[in-house]
C-alpha cells in the first residue's frame, strides 16, 4: 500500500529515557472497579497505550487483532458484523459474547463495536469471564478504550493520509483531529472529529459501479472538572455516521437452481465476478453519551455512571447476490439504551482488604422493521417450487398472482438488566492473596412481532384441480399476519474465585482462578420470514381445502351422490393434509442463555527493570448450552441455536 502520513502535534516530547514505566504506572485511568493494577491481578490481559497505538497504526479496535493474543475481531466488510472473539468466544448475530466499554460506558449493542480511535489513551483487552464485575455478555471476556483526559493533555493532534489499497484499486483517504482545551481550573475540554473513505474495490458487472465504495465520520467531545481534590466529574458524548456500499460476494459456480441459464460459462457469464441489480447498502448513525462522577471519600470511593446510546441503522441487500430480481431483504433498527452503575470501592491504601460492591441497571428498547420482498423472479422460482412439491393424483395446481410478494414485520424486542455484585480481595501471608466474587444478575426480555403481507394483509394465487371428469379453477387470498408475544427471563449467580502470589522486587505475580460467565438469551428475529412463509403455506392449503369441500358439495346429488362426494373429499383432504406445513410456533425464535466455567493459570513477569514483561496463562473453558450461528432452513440468513457442550483449552504468551 502507498500511503501518505501526516501528523502534527503541540503536546511535549519528553526526552527522558533513563526510566522504565509500566504503562499502568505512566498512564492513570480512572476504573470504577479495580482496585489494583490489571497486571498485579490474576486474569490473563493485554494493555496498550497511545504510544503504541500510534505506533501500530491501530486506527480501530479490529486492527489489534495481530498484537493481543487470542483476541480476533474479523473484517467481515461491514461495521454491521463487527464481531469480536476472545480466545474463540464471540458472535457474529445477536447478542455479543464480548463486552466492550468506553470511558467505562458500556457499548450494548455489536454493532457500534466498530468504531474509530480519536484521541485514545488506552487500550485494555481482558480474557477470561468477566462476568463477577461486569455482567452478561462478557463470556469470552471485555475490551475497555479510555480516551485522552483533557485535564492533563494539551495542544492538538491532526492525522491525514491519502494512498491507494490493493492492487491500487481503491483511494483511501482519512483526517482526524483531536484538540485540548481548558476554560477554567481543574477543568478540561477535548473536541474531536474524523473523516474517512474508500472507493471500493470491486465493480459490480451489473450496474458498472463499484460495489464495496464506504464513508464514515463522527465527531467525539469528552469535558472532565475536578472542582475539588475528592471529586471528580466526566461528561463524553460521540456521534459517528457511516454509509456503506455491500461487501462483494464472488459466485463460484452455480449456487442454485434459479440460476440455470445465466451462470453458466457457455453463456458467457463471468464465473466469479460479483453481478448484483439492486445496489445494496448498510447506513448506520450511533449516538453514545455517559456522565461519570467519583467521589473518594476517606472510607471508600463511590462512583456513579450513567449512560444513554441511541442506534439507527438501515440495512439493504440484494440478497439473491445474481443479476436476477429475485428477492431483497431491508432491516431497520432503532435501539435507545439507558444504563446506571453505582459502585464503591476501598481506598488503594488498605493494604490486607481491598474490595469493591455496586449494582447495575440496563434498559433497553428495540424496534426492527424488516420488510422482504420477491419480485417477479423470485415469484416465479417460489412457484417453481410449489409446483414440485403438489400431487399428481389427483392434479392439483396453485401459483401466485401478483408480480410481487412483499412481507412485512415489525418487531419490539425490549429488555431489561439489573445486578448486584461484590469482591474481595484478602492478603494471607506473605505474597499470597484470595480473591472471592460473587454477581446476581437478572435478565429480561421480551418480543412483540407483528408480521404479514404489506396492503390489505393478503396475497392472491391462483389454484386449480382435475380429478378424473371433475375440474375447477379459482383465485384465492390468503393471510400470512403471524401476530405473537413471548418473554424469558433468567436469573444468574457468576461466582469468581482466585489465588494470587506477588513476586519479590516487584517481578510480577502467579496466579490461578476459576470464573462462571454467560451469555444472555434471545430471540432470532431473523427468522420471522420463515415464520411467514410457513403460515403463507398453511393458509394457501386450508383456503384450497376449503374451497374444494364447498365446491364438491355444492355438485348436485343427481351429478355425484354424498356417499361419493364423501369418499372424493377424503381422499383430496389425506393428500392436502400431507403437504400443509403445521402452523408456525414462534416460540422456536427463542434460544437460550449459554454459560462458561473457565479454570486459569499464569503469570505476570516483569525483566530488565520493566523493560521486558512476560505474560502467559494457561486455560480451559467449558461451555453449556453453547449458541451456535448457523443458516436457517430456508437457507435465508443465519439464525442462533442452542448446541450442547464444549471445551476448549489454550496457551497465551504475550
Amino acid at each position: 500500500m502507498l500511503f501518505l502520513p501526516l501528523l502534527l502535534s503541540a503536546a511535549p516530547v519528553c526526552a527522558d529515557t533513563t526510566k522504565h514505566f509500566d504503562i499502568e504506572e505512566a498512564v492513570v485511568v480512572a476504573s470504577p472497579k479495580e482496585t489494583r493494577q490489571l497486571r498485579q491481578q490474576p486474569l490473563s490481559v493485554s494493555l496498550f497505550d497511545a504510544g503504541t497505538l500510534n505506533n501500530r497504526k491501530a486506527g480501530a479496535l479490529k486492527n489489534l487483532s495481530a498484537y493481543a493474543p487470542n483476541f480476533y475481531m474479523p473484517q467481515y466488510g461491514s461495521r454491521l458484523t463487527s464481531a469480536c472473539y476472545i480466545r474463540g468466544i464471540g458472535s457474529r448475530i445477536n447478542t455479543p459474547a464480548v463486552g466492550l466499554y468506553v470511558d467505562n460506558v458500556p457499548y450494548v449493542d455489536k454493532s457500534s463495536y466498530d468504531f474509530s480511535f480519536q484521541g485514545i489513551e488506552r487500550v485494555d483487552i481482558m480474557r477470561g469471564p468477566q462476568g463477577t464485575l461486569y455482567g452478561r455478555n462478557t463470556m469470552g471476556g471485555l475490551v475497555r478504550v479510555f480516551t485522552a483526559d483533557p485535564i492533563t493533555h494539551h495542544g492538538t493532534d491532526v492525522s491525514a493520509g491519502i494512498g491507494t489499497g490493493w492492487q491500487q484499486r481503491a483511494m483511501q483517504r482519512h483526517a482526524a483531529f483531536t484538540t485540548y482545551l481548558h476554560p477554567a481550573n481543574r477543568m478540561g475540554l477535548s473536541i474531536g472529529g474524523y473523516y474517512e473513505g474508500e472507493d471500493g474495490y470491486f465493480k459490480n458487472q451489473a450496474t458498472g459501479k463499484k460495489q464495496d465504495a464506504s464513508e464514515a465520520g463522527g465527531a467525539r467531545l469528552r469535558w472532565s472538572w475536578r472542582p475539588t481534590d475528592v471529586v471528580k466529574i466526566d461528561w463524553t458524548a460521540s456521534y459517528e455516521h457511516s454509509n456503506e456500499k455491500a461487501c462483494p460476494y464472488y459466485l463460484l459456480g452455480n449456487t442454485s437452481d434459479f440460476a440455470q441459464g445465466y451462470n453458466t460459462a457457455a453463456n458467457g457469464a463471468a464465473i466469479g465476478t460479483l453481478e448484483q441489480n439492486r445496489p445494496s447498502t448498510y447506513r448506520r448513525g450511533v449516538f453514545n453519551t455517559g456522565i461519570g462522577v467519583e467521589h473518594r471519600l476517606p472510607k471508600f470511593t463511590l462512583s456513579s455512571i450513567t449512560a444513554y446510546q441511541r442506534l439507527d441503522d438501515r440495512l439493504f441487500m440484494d440478497q439473491d447476490f445474481t443479476r436476477q430480481d429475485i428477492f431483497s431483504l431491508c432491516q431497520k433498527q432503532h435501539a435507545n439504551t439507558v444504563s446506571e452503575e453505582i459502585a464503591l470501592k476501598s481506598p488503594t491504601s488498605n493494604s490486607r482488604w481491598t474490595w469493591t460492591t455496586g449494582a447495575f441497571g440496563m434498559y433497553q428498547s428495540l424496534r426492527t422493521d424488516c420488510p422482504v420482498t420477491f419480485y417477479s423472479e423470485g415469484v416465479d422460482y417460489l412457484n417453481t417450487q410449489i409446483g414440485a412439491n403438489l400431487p399428481t393424483q389427483p392434479a392439483i395446481s396453485i401459483a401466485f398472482t401478483g408480480n410481487d410478494i412483499p412481507f412485512a414485520a415489525r418487531l419490539k424486542t425490549p429488555s431489561v438488566n439489573a445486578a448486584l455484585f461484590h469482591q474481595s480481595t484478602v492478603k494471607l501471608v506473605g505474597g499470597l492473596s484470595m480473591t472471592l466474587g460473587l454477581r446476581l444478575d437478572y435478565d429480561y426480555r421480551k418480543l412483540d412481532m407483528t408480521s404479514g403481507a404489506e396492503g390489505n394483509g393478503t396475497i392472491p394465487y391462483h389454484f386449480g384441480m382435475s380429478m378424473g371428469q371433475m375440474q375447477f379453477a379459482t383465485d384465492l387470498e390468503a393471510d400470512a399476519s403471524l401476530n405473537s408475544s413471548l418473554s424469558h427471563h433468567s436469573w444468574q449467580v457468576l461466582p469468581k474465585g482466585a489465588l494470587n502470589y506477588a513476586l519479590p522486587r516487584g517481578l510480577g505475580n502467579i496466579y490461578v482462578s476459576v470464573a462462571k460467565g454467560y451469555r444472555a438469551g434471545g430471540y432470532n428475529i431473523q427468522s420471522y420470514s420463515d415464520l411467514s412463509q410457513q403460515l403463507l403455506r398453511r393458509q394457501m392449503m386450508l383456503g384450497v381445502r376449503q374451497y374444494s369441500e364447498q365446491t364438491i358439495r355444492r355438485i348436485p346429488d343427481e351429478v355425484i351422490p354424498d356417499a361419493k362426494k364423501d369418499k372424493i373429499i377424503a381422499i383430496m383432504t389425506g393428500v392436502l393434509d400431507r403437504i400443509t406445513p403445521q402452523a408456525p410456533d414462534a416460540s422456536t425464535l427463542y434460544y437460550k442463555p449459554e454459560y462458561t466455567w473457565s479454570y486459569e493459570a499464569g503469570i505476570h513477569h516483569n525483566l530488565a527493570d520493566k523493560m521486558l514483561q512476560l505474560d502467559l496463562a494457561v486455560f480451559c473453558m467449558k461451555t453449556r448450552d453453547q449458541q451456535i450461528a448457523r443458516f436457517a432452513q430456508s437457507g435465508m440468513g443465519r439464525v442462533m441455536v442452542n448446541a450442547g457442550r464444549s471445551r476448549s483449552t489454550g496457551v497465551e504468551v504475550g
